[in-house]
Parts: structure tokens; sequence; C-alpha cells
């Protein structure tokens, strides 16, 4: 992942970041890895443009994560083809 983020500061959704912890994920490790990007977790998605993102065929939680993305001026690194497909100017493969 590090590699995929190149030097940029990495912003991970709030949505992002509690289904990381809610599935087991390490705080610590995210913490770390939030401080050694320069990063921070990223305010949340308008509910019109969660609507929006829905409304082309997105999950929820994937409209939240894309949502506050474009909110935050970044692009989402997933491997989720129906993201990369459905938002190409603001996904990016890694």
């Amino acid at each position: 992942m590090s590699q995929a983020i190149g030097g940029r500061t990495a912003r991970v959704s709030i949505t992002a970041t509690k289904e990381f912890l809610r599935g087991g994920g390490d705080v610590n490790a995210l913490r770390s890895f939030l401080t050694s990007t320069g990063g921070g977790v990223g305010r949340a998605a308008p509910r019109a443009g969660v609507q929006q993102l829905e409304a082309i065929g997105l999950k929820a939680a994937d409209s939240q994560v894309v949502g506050s993305a474009i909110r935050e001026g970044t692009s989402v690194l997933t491997r989720d083809k129906s993201i990369l497909n459905k938002v190409p100017g603001v996904a990016e493969s890694f």
C-alpha cells in the first residue's frame, strides 16, 4: 500500500477507518501508517453526495468512502472493480 501512495498524504475516510477497526484491524498499525504518511482520517461525505453515488450503483459504505474522498479532494486507492468502473475520475487501482 505504501508504494501505491507514492509519497502522497494518506487520507482514510471515517467509514473505511471504522470498517478496518470493526474487522479486527490494529488501531496502532493504522495510527503508525497515518503518522508515517503525514495523513489522517478524512471528513465524512455529505449526505447528498452519498445519495448521488448510491444512485449510480455504489453500495452505501462505498458511497461514503468515495464521497469522503471527493470532499477531501483526494483519490480512492482500491482494487474494487465496481468503484473503479463507476467513478474512474476519483478511483485509482493499486
